[in-house]
C-alpha cells in the first residue's frame, strides 16, 4: 500500500464499534492513544478507503500466514495426543 502507516488507522475508522474497541483494548495505553490520535487526525475518510484498508491486513494477514511467517490461531480447539 502506497501509505503503509496510514492502513490501521484508515482500516479501523471504519471498523464497527466493538470490533476497535476490542483491538484498542489489546494494545497498550501509549500505543492506543497513537492510534486514536492517528485516527482523529486523518479526519473523514471515505468508506471504501477503510474497507480497502480492511482488506489489505486480510490480505497481508493471510499471506504471512501462508507462508509460515505468522501463525492464526484457530477457533477449535487443539487435541493433543500423548
Amino acid at each position: 500500500n502506497s501509505s503503509d502507516t496510514s492502513v490501521l488507522p484508515t482500516a479501523l475508522k471504519g471498523a464497527k464499534k466493538d470490533v476497535r474497541d476490542h483491538l484498542l483494548a489489546a494494545l497498550p495505553e501509549r500505543s492506543r492513544n497513537m492510534l486514536v490520535e492517528e485516527m482523529d487526525n486523518i479526519g473523514a475518510i471515505r468508506k471504501k478507503d477503510s474497507q480497502g484498508a480492511q482488506s489489505y491486513i486480510v490480505d497481508t494477514t493471510k499471506m504471512l500466514s501462508e507462508d509460515g511467517t505468522i501463525q492464526i490461531p484457530s477457533n477449535e480447539q487443539d487435541e493433543f495426543i500423548e
